[in-house]
């Protein structure tokens, strides 16, 4: 691994924008990301090091991928919602005008009968 991507992987992991699910606890990421220098090379623990920070970022990924799909189930049923409010308010709207449309007449009725 070059040190620039060891050093993106790094950033990542300590990101806490990033990592604000349980992929991974900050010790075990700082941990990883403190090994990740001494990472290259075909030691079993070497290559176990970067075994963990690839399986750290693809639970990080997942858990955010599952996040976005619920935020984004949220947001069709808040839309839904809103539509049904709007549909809601129009139907008012026409009720409120029919019961105004009715009062005139009523009025407009009981007027002529008062001058009879």
């Amino acid at each position: 691994m070059a040190a620039a991507d060891a050093q993106m992987v790094g950033k990542v992991l300590l990101d806490e924008d990033v990592f604000g699910n349980d992929a991974a606890t900050e010790s075990v990421r700082t941990m990883l990301v403190s090994a990740l220098p001494h990472a290259e090379g075909g030691h079993p623990y070497q290559q176990e090091v970067l075994k963990q920070c690839q399986r750290i970022l693809s639970d990080s990924k997942t858990l955010a991928d599952k996040e976005s799909d619920r935020l984004g189930e949220e947001a069709a049923a808040a839309a839904g919602r809103i539509s049904e409010a709007e549909q809601t308010l129009v139907n008012a709207s026409i009720a409120t005008q029919q019961a105004k449309e009715a009062v005139t007449s009523a009025t407009a009725v009981l007027e002529e009968q008062e001058k009879a």
